[in-house]
């Protein structure tokens, strides 16, 4: 009965891995769809009256890069908070240089940045692969329940009523107690390599500090938008960028890129943004609060590797000096 059963469910996964690949595949094409359309609606667009406005709103995008850095400078206490629940302290300076060395791998697929940290974090902490990596799982699942929390909430605050504002209080304890419950899968999958307190009160403040972060990338998202978008309000601006997070992710496209835009885009206009603003507007958000730490990462990694090398040659000199007073 197990041969006839194996066969089955091979067939099973085999049909639903088909089905979920022509899903992405209809979104991806959609998304070109919008994109192409809007692209096309830019022909007949005055651009001397979007370039008076932006040049206009120069301390806007100032403003913009640095709630920015505000943003990325929480998600990397969040992360270095996740490290030390591990037991990894790589110190201050080293954990900033490890924090951004995922940035340089931005443009890996399907989150294998997130791999590539680890290996990083393994050698130079001298930690175990399988722990580094469950610290980056571990993050992306504090990242996923804090958006889903913050999207849930903006929507029953827009159509139901503002107490929804209390939904987080509710809804992270019931993310991380669903976490807790499967744990025990969670290890057979070889994710965590001891057992973790999902409940502990360290953990529940890594969570909410993770939907505060979210809620500064939202309004970020929003003070671009505000101007050209009337009827947009801060709600509306969580729930696009939490949202954008599970669009870009699933698409496994390096970063979302192109996917993230397209998305941005299509939501924007359908809230009747002037699709000449559209696109100057869309660049200009991503460009300020994802693509500028690519460079950022790069210097970081070319400075861990200068700072690793220096300590190698330090470690060899002072063996050979112990070796000559030996002799």
């Amino acid at each position: 009965m197990s041969e006839t059963t194996a066969p089955s469910a091979d067939k099973t996964q085999s049909l639903w891995s088909r089905w979920l690949g022509r899903i992405r595949l209809v979104v991806l094409c959609v998304l070109a769809l919008i994109t192409l359309y809007a692209l096309y609606s830019l022909r007949q667009s005055n651009w001397g009256e979007v370039r008076d406005f932006w040049m206009a709103r120069r301390f806007l995008l100032f403003q913009i890069l640095l709630i920015s850095c505000c943003d990325i400078a929480l998600d990397g206490l969040i992360w270095l908070g996740v490290l030390r629940q591990q037991g990894i302290r790589p110190g201050i300076f080293r954990g900033i240089l490890l924090y951004f060395s995922v940035h340089a791998a931005l443009l890996m697929p399907a989150q294998l940045g997130r791999a590539f940290r680890s290996t990083e974090v393994a050698r130079q902490c001298s930690v175990p692969f399988a722990v580094a990596l469950s610290t980056e799982v571990l993050y992306l699942g504090f990242t996923a329940v804090a958006a889903l929390s913050l999207f849930v909430t903006a929507l029953a605050w827009v159509h139901f009523s503002r107490m929804a504002a209390l939904l987080p209080l509710l809804l992270i304890p019931l993310g991380l107690g669903a976490a807790q419950l499967f744990q025990p899968l969670l290890r057979r999958m070889k994710l965590f390599p001891a057992s973790y307190h999902f409940l502990h009160a360290a953990t529940l403040g890594l969570v909410f500090a993770s939907l505060v972060n979210w809620m500064i990338n939202a309004s970020n998202l929003y003070f671009v938008f505000r101007e050209l978008v009337p009827t947009l309000q801060l709600p509306h601006a969580f729930m696009i960028s939490t949202s954008n997070l599970f669009v870009s992710a699933s698409s496994g496209i390096p970063a979302g890129f192109g996917v993230a835009e397209s998305y941005m885009g299509a939501l924007f206009y359908w809230l009747e943004a002037p699709p000449a603003h559209l696109v100057p507007a869309v660049l200009a958000f991503r460009l300020l609060t994802v693509w500028i730490w690519v460079p950022i990462g790069w210097i970081a990694l070319g400075i861990n590797g200068i700072l690793s090398r220096w300590k190698g040659d330090l470690s060899v000199s002072k063996a050979a000096d112990e070796e000559k007073d030996l002799l």
